[in-house]
């Protein structure tokens, strides 16, 4: 009973990290692109992380946390602004305080901030799991 949860959360993990990757990518390419064309800093991250968001709320939704139940977009949405906000904190502070170069500080900031988004996820989850009688 104990290794089949282990296994579940172990599939579930690496799948969240697949999709993860591919919200990294498309963060990261939207967040250059914006840089680029001289967009401030925060509002290019901000814009290219609810690109990211977009593309997570339908992977997760149909593929990571299927079996876990209904994903309420409103509480994935509002899960996700907070992290956002983390994020943009976190990318000032790299940026700004320690002055590391712009793209190398958003890759930090979306590593850490990938850790806080899943596991804020499974919370929010269980809540509305626990609401639903699931």
């Amino acid at each position: 009973m104990k290794n089949s949860k282990i296994y579940e959360e172990s599939k579930r993990i690496i799948k969240f990290s697949l999709v993860g990757i591919s919200n990294t990518v498309l963060t990261i390419l939207f967040y250059n692109i914006f840089v680029f064309f001289k967009f401030n800093f925060i509002l290019s991250n901000t814009a290219a992380y609810f690109i990211g968001i977009l593309n997570s709320y339908i992977w997760n939704k149909n593929w990571v946390f299927k079996k876990e139940g209904h994903i309420k977009i409103s509480s994935f949405f509002l899960t996700n602004i907070a992290v956002t906000i983390i994020s943009n904190c976190m990318l000032f502070f790299l940026k700004e305080i320690l002055r590391i170069d712009v793209r190398i500080s958003q890759i930090f900031a979306v590593a850490i901030s990938s850790v806080i988004n899943y596991m804020a996820l499974k919370y929010v989850i269980n809540i509305e799991n626990n609401k639903s009688g699931k």
